[in-house]
C-alpha cells in the first residue's frame, strides 16, 4: 500500500500496535469483529499507546483515518470510534502474516526510529 510509506513513523507504529493487538484479541478467542473495535482515542491511548500523550494519539488516528488505515467517527474533535480498514488488515496481514512476534519485531525497529 504505497499511502504506507506516506504516513509518519509514529502513525506506523500505531497501526502496528493496533493490528498486534488485533491479532492477540483473535489469538484470545474474540470474534474479528470484536477484536477490531477500538473505540476512541483515549480507549487507544488505554490499550494500544498507555505512555503517550492523548492529543498525539488522536493526531496518529486521524492520519491513519485520512490515509484509509483507520475507520473512524469524530465527537467533540477527537476520534469516538475506531477499528482497523479492510485495505489495513490486508496490508498488514501481507506484511507480517498473522504472526504476532513478527509484529512485535516491527514495532521494535519502528520504535527506534521514534524515541
Amino acid at each position: 500500500m504505497e499511502k504506507y510509506e506516506n504516513l509518519t513513523n509514529d502513525a506506523k507504529y500505531l497501526l502496528s500496535n493496533m493490528y498486534k493487538l488485533y491479532l492477540e484479541r483473535v489469538n484470545n478467542g474474540s470474534t474479528k469483529k470484536a477484536a477490531n473495535n477500538f473505540g476512541n482515542s483515549y480507549t487507544i491511548k488505554e490499550d494500544v499507546l498507555s505512555g503517550e500523550n492523548i492529543n498525539d494519539v488522536d493526531i496518529y488516528a486521524k492520519e491513519l483515518s485520512t490515509k484509509g488505515f483507520l475507520i473512524t467517527s469524530t465527537a467533540s474533535d477527537i476520534v469516538w470510534t475506531s477499528s482497523l480498514s479492510s485495505d489495513a488488515l490486508a496490508f498488514m496481514e501481507h506484511k507480517f502474516g498473522n504472526n504476532v512476534k513478527a509484529v512485535a519485531k516491527g514495532i521494535f525497529e519502528l520504535a527506534k526510529l521514534i524515541l
